[in-house]
């Protein structure tokens, strides 16, 4: 095998890596934007629940007070899930480790 052909197949075959490496990156980000679509749409299911429901309790102040104390179990619930997956300001996310 001549110099050439040698550079030739390593060159190809680094690009052949590359390619694999960045699909099974696209594959991944893929999963991670779905997922995050579907927490988005229950969110916004949650919200406009709580709203409708809200209006539908307005003159009831029991029911108010117990839809207030689901709407602050389901904040918390939200918020300790959103700081589980975000990563602190000057931290290094381990998903992008090398």
């Amino acid at each position: 095998m001549s110099l050439t052909e040698w550079l030739f197949r390593d060159v190809l075959k680094t690009i052949t890596e590359g390619f694999s490496k960045m699909s099974a990156e696209l594959d991944r980000l893929t999963a991670e934007v779905a997922e995050a679509r579907t927490v988005n749409e229950g969110a916004i299911a949650l919200l406009t629940g709580l709203a409708q429901q809200i209006r539908d309790f307005q003159d009831q102040p029991a029911k108010l007070a117990a839809l207030a104390d689901e709407l602050d179990s389901s904040t918390k619930a939200l918020s300790d899930a959103v700081s589980a997956g975000t990563v602190a300001e000057g931290e290094e996310n381990p998903d992008n480790a090398a």
